[in-house]
């Protein structure tokens, strides 16, 4: 399995947080996160998921072009989905599963 962001290959399972597997790219740090798993994980979490002081450096959204990106999961193709609450760049999501990629950092940005 190639990382969406690098193009690497080999992608590892690990347990992002608590009951939340994910598949991640050790070299660019970029994560896939299954949709199946994600929802579990929520389920489990919900309003007890502490929130931690926003990074001010965060993650920026850039105008370069980039390659259409396809699910990990089912292959359709994976659309930009704008996060919104001041939050200033955008995630990678699939239309038909629902699972998610996020680059380097993201995760801790969408935590905060």
């Amino acid at each position: 399995m190639k990382c969406l962001g690098c193009g690497k290959p080999g992608l590892e399972t690990k347990e992002l947080e608590e009951n939340l597997w994910v598949k991640q790219c050790q070299q660019c740090q970029g994560i896939w996160i299954p949709a199946s798993s994600y929802w579990k994980w929520l389920k489990i979490h919900g309003e007890t998921i502490p929130e931690i002081a926003s990074d001010e450096t965060g993650v920026s959204e850039t105008d370069e072009a980039r390659e259409i990106r396809t699910c990990l999961d089912c292959g359709h193709f994976l659309t930009k989905r704008k996060v919104g609450h001041g939050i200033n760049f955008h995630i990678d999501r699939c239309t038909t599963c629902g699972g998610m990629w996020l680059d380097n950092n993201e995760w801790e940005v969408l935590k905060s």
